[in-house]
Parts: C-alpha cells; structure tokens; sequence
C-alpha cells in the first residue's frame, strides 16, 4: 500500500499534449494529504483496539474471577441452606420427642388422677351406704322403742349407779354400829343393784352398742 510520501514523490513522464504538470502534482498532494490522515487514523484505531483488547482481557479475567466466585458463593450458600435445614430439622424433632414426652406424662398423670377420683367416689358411695345402712338400722332400733318409755337422764342414771356403792357403804356401816339389823333389811340395797344390773343389761341387749361421734371408725367396726 503506498503511503503520502511515495505519492508525493511519484515522477511521470513528460510528453506532448500531455496532462499540465502543475494539476497533477496538486491532485498528488491532496492524495498524499488524505492517505495520511487515514493512515494516522488508522494507527489511532489500531491503539484504541490494542486498548479495547487489554480491556476485554482483563473484563475476561475479571469474569472468571467472578464466575468463580459466584460458584464459590453457591457453594457456601448450598452449605449454609444445608447446615440450617439439618439445624432445623435436628430442632424440630428434639421439639416434638419433648413435647410427646410431655404430652404421655400429662395423660398418664390423667389417668391417675381418673383412677383416683374413681376410687374415691367409689369409697364415698360406700362409706354413703354404710353409713345409710347404719342410720337405718339406728332408726328401726329407735322406732322399735316402747312410746311409754320415758328416756332417763344422764345424772339420775349415774345416781342409780352410784346408789348401791353408797347404800352398801351405809349398810355397813349400820351393819357395824347396830350388829342386831335384820338380814332381810340389810339385803334390800343388794336386790336393789341387782335389779339395776339387770335392767341395764336388757336394754344393751336390746339395743346394742350405739357408736357415735367423730372417733368412730366405721371400716373399723366391722
């Protein structure tokens, strides 16, 4: 390819009626001058791609060092994903063994306490019934009392008792002042307390031993 400098330099051969000599070498230096702006461009361009390849080299570089670090963050975030789910699942089931744990406890603290209010309710009805069962048989005995019987008092019933200790201190004391004291007299106080006895016996016998009060154990009785 020639350059400015070779199409200024180009020499023709003169001869008649040939082209003025003067236009041509105008027209040369027109030539010469367009050449060598395009050549000058042409080495600017040359730059700007030498520049423009650096650039792609190194946007190359960069990008397999980002495409290597994408699949390095894909990794770690495949890792971490991976850890976490274990993490979780590893928490989940801890959650759920405690809360069946808690669960089967509650129900069989349940079930005991349905087996011990059963039981309970069980014994009330019967302590209810026997203690029905004793109030009736209490009120059979009492309505089975004479009407015409007239309860006697705790003080007259501790007098009666009391009364044959003093009448047989007094007889015999009597017995030792006045020795002449008939045996029929001296043995009244004796038939008296026998006969006492004797009443006190037929109405226990009759009636039974009535329990009563807070001490009394029914379960104990029988």
């Amino acid at each position: 390819m020639l350059n400015a400098q070779e199409i200024l330099e180009k020499k023709f051969e003169k001869s008649a009626f040939g082209y003025r000599t003067d236009e041509v070498d105008d027209y040369l230096q027109e030539v010469s001058a367009a050449v060598d702006k395009l050549q000058n461009e042409k080495i600017q361009m040359e730059r700007k791609l030498e520049v423009l390849a650096e650039k792609i080299e190194e946007y190359r570089a960069d990008e397999d060092s980002m495409r290597a670090a994408i699949l390095d963050a894909r990794k770690l975030g495949s890792s971490i994903v991976k850890d976490a789910q274990q993490q979780a699942d590893g928490i989940i089931a801890d959650a759920n063994a405690q809360s069946a744990k808690v669960i089967d406890s509650i129900q069989m603290r349940a079930e005991r306490e349905k087996m011990n209010l059963s039981r309970l309710q069980k014994e009330v009805a019967t302590f209810k019934n026997q203690l029905l069962a004793l109030y009736k048989n209490h009120l059979e005995l009492i309505s089975s009392l004479p009407e015409n019987t007239k309860a006697e008092s705790p003080a007259s019933s501790v007098q009666k008792e009391e009364m044959p200790v003093e009448q047989e201190a007094v007889s015999t004391a009597s017995a030792e002042e006045t020795p002449a004291v008939s045996e029929e007299t001296a043995s009244k106080p004796e038939e008296a307390a026998a006969a006492e006895e004797s009443i006190a016996e037929e109405r226990e016998s009759r009636f039974g031993p009535l329990k009563f009060g807070a001490g009394y154990d029914l379960k104990r009785d029988r």
